[in-house]
């Protein structure tokens, strides 16, 4: 991975855009999206996986990877990341559930049939994008220029597998 973009402040963007009325930003989406977070962190397993078929939600079995990688996709776009914020301690433990979980060749253990399922590449591609987002938000060109290093090798495994099981033409 070879970050090319600058270091993006996603929570001071955030504020900018409610400030100027941006992109549909008022108080009113401002409240949703937090409680949409609330939500989320209600259905946080301790472990820190989410688990979208339980309690009726009606999800697939065996996508906890997925799941949380798109719940990690929701905090850090909102602007938090693992090291501040208050949600700093939901984002920790999902990052370490995706690190936690990761196979050595980059993927995920996901739904039956593993690299037979029909959807084993999307799942995948959510935990892997969890982990590149949380990746790509300990990157301070000053301070971490090259990031976390345990991230940073999850990031990269599973940008290196989605490569890999990639089919001819894309």
């Amino acid at each position: 991975l070879h970050t090319r973009v600058k270091n993006v402040d996603r929570a001071a963007s955030r504020k900018k855009a409610l400030e100027g009325g941006l992109f549909g930003a008022t108080r009113e989406t401002e409240r949703c999206v937090e409680s949409g977070l609330r939500f989320l962190e209600s259905a946080q397993h301790i472990g820190g996986w989410w688990d979208g078929n339980e309690k009726g939600y009606g999800g697939v079995i065996g996508c906890e990877p997925a799941y949380t990688g798109l719940s990690m996709l929701a905090y850090l776009g909102a602007g938090y990341t693992p090291a501040r914020g208050k949600h700093r301690e939901v984002i920790r433990r999902g990052v370490e559930f995706l690190v936690a979980t990761q196979f050595y060749d980059g993927s995920y253990p996901v739904t039956g049939g593993g690299d037979e399922s029909w959807i084993f590449a999307y799942l995948i591609a959510m935990g892997v994008w969890g982990v590149n987002e949380a990746y790509g938000t300990s990157i301070d060109k000053e301070k971490a220029p090259l990031g976390d290093p345990i991230l940073r090798r999850a990031a990269q495994a599973g940008v290196d597998y989605l490569a890999r099981v990639q089919t001819p033409g894309g």
